[in-house]
């Protein structure tokens, strides 16, 4: 996650730390105008990487492959109704410029916040937005590692010959799933102990 043309320190010092917190692989600035983050009390310097970037083309050149750009900008797609990518960048705009269109048209999505009202046109504070993106992300890859979860549990059953139905064992599959999330070897335990 990173701010195209952030114009404010403590925000990025803020956001950085966010993206730690939230699962992020690196930050991003591109044409910042301040010189260093001071709002990382945390150091996060020391677990996630910060680059610099003096304009958009040097961060075109040096962005990850197979992880497609997601515009968070007013007037995009509803974050409620949006599906993150497996991998992403997620880039967002300075609080007085918003992103420039060409960036917008060079990324594969845009994603907006929701709003209370249709006249509330002023935009949300830069570390809160890419807060909120990055939690919404978070939650809805846990959503989906969970249902995925209890689903192979429920293939593992069955395919060991157990009627997950009429054994019972669903409640145990759908604790199991929801806890692990994926398959694992205390699952594999498990279904060798029932059979």
């Amino acid at each position: 996650v990173g701010v195209v043309g952030g114009k404010n320190e403590h925000n990025n010092g803020t956001l950085w730390r966010s993206a730690w917190q939230l699962g992020c692989a690196f930050t991003f600035t591109v044409g910042a105008r301040f010189a260093k983050p001071s709002a990382d009390t945390t150091k996060t310097w020391t677990s996630l990487p910060a680059y610099d970037y003096e304009d958009f083309n040097a961060f075109a050149a040096a962005s990850p492959r197979g992880a497609p750009w997601v515009a968070v900008e007013m007037g995009g797609t509803p974050l409620a109704d949006f599906a993150h990518p497996d991998r992403a960048v997620y880039i967002l705009g300075s609080e007085d410029n918003g992103l420039p269109s060409s960036v917008l048209r060079a990324c594969a999505h845009h994603v907006s916040l929701p709003v209370a009202s249709a006249d509330r046109t002023s935009s949300f504070n830069v570390a809160v937005t890419g807060a909120l993106v990055l939690h919404d992300r978070l939650q809805k890859r846990r959503r989906r590692d969970r249902s995925d979860g209890r689903a192979a549990v429920h293939r593992l059953l069955q395919d060991a010959g157990h009627d997950v139905e009429a054994t019972g064992l669903q409640v145990i599959a759908d604790q199991v799933g929801e806890g692990y999330g994926r398959l694992s070897d205390s699952v594999h335990d498990a279904v060798r102990l029932v059979a």
